[in-house]
């Protein structure tokens, strides 16, 4: 699961039953306002706006 949090993007993994954080990306300046996960490349797009 992807979730945007201001400007940062927290990444976690469901496994048995339980929910862990395991990356947070911020690389973003302003908020995190959409994203876009590719379901064949499995690749994440984000954009925010200024």
């Amino acid at each position: 699961m992807v979730v945007g949090c201001s400007k940062q993007i927290k990444v976690f993994e469901f496994n048995q039953g339980v929910l862990n954080q395991y990356q947070l990306l911020t690389e973003h300046a302003h908020n995190v306002q959409t994203q876009n996960l590719m379901k064949k490349s499995n690749h994440l797009i984000s954009g925010s706006l200024v």
